[in-house]
């Protein structure tokens, strides 16, 4: 009787144990990976709000051409760092297609997109 006792203890603890380090600890970590990535996703945001703070002003006060070059920095930045190495990426193919198609009619993004990293 004591080893069933025994038995059925120690099953219980392996199970516990068991739950415990396989349930809850991956939990934790998904949890973490999920705030890692909605920190970045607060970057990226808060990146482009800088960006058309910047922009806003610049464009109603009339400046325009200000505005695009002001605009045309990030595009040119993207170009050079991932749309030049875009792969097989749609996202990143799609969105290359789209700012060689604005540098076809624009200068400023054109010569952005073009200009050495400095």
């Amino acid at each position: 009787m004591k080893i069933i006792i025994a038995l059925t203890v120690g099953l219980l603890i392996g199970a516990g144990i068991g739950w415990y380090a396989g349930y809850t600890r991956p939990l934790t970590k998904s949890n973490r990976d999920a705030r890692r990535y909605l920190t970045t996703m607060e970057v990226d945001d808060s990146t482009a709000a800088i960006w058309a703070v910047r922009a806003i002003p610049i464009v109603e006060s009339g400046d325009t051409q200000k505005a695009v070059q002001w605009l045309a920095k990030p595009i040119g930045s993207y170009y050079r760092v991932y749309a030049t190495k875009a792969g097989t990426n749609d996202e990143r193919l799609s969105l290359r297609a789209k700012i060689e198609q604005l540098a076809s009619t624009n200068s400023v993004v054109a010569a952005e997109i073009h200009r050495k990293i400095e």
